[in-house]
């Protein structure tokens, strides 16, 4: 199986840290960001297979993010992930773009 490159964005380390090291421990490479900003730098420089955001990102969205991908990188899925998702937030991720929302 060839080898998938995600890219995590989270604001809470704990949970950035214990997901990396589980896509790790299935034989893929994990980056982590904290922040929209971050992340959208690391996609200006790498090329992800699979983007995991969290809806709320401290004073951010993971929806800003959302847009951003499939304006910019429209061939690179991203899934929201939330413990605090509703309907409508579920019904925006995915008409912005994400293809799942956890």
């Amino acid at each position: 199986m060839a080898e998938i490159k995600v890219l995590i964005v989270d604001d809470e380390d704990d949970f950035c840290m214990l997901l990396q090291d589980t896509v790790e421990r299935m034989g893929h490479k994990a980056d982590v960001c904290f922040t929209v900003d971050q992340a959208i730098k690391k996609l200006s420089l790498f090329k992800y297979d699979v983007i995991l955001t969290d809806l709320n990102l401290g004073n951010q969205s993971g929806l800003v993010l959302v847009t951003h991908v499939t304006e910019k990188y429209p061939s690179t899925p991203i899934a929201v992930m939330s413990a605090y998702g509703d309907q409508d937030s579920t019904v925006a991720a995915l008409k912005l773009g994400a293809f799942d929302f956890l």
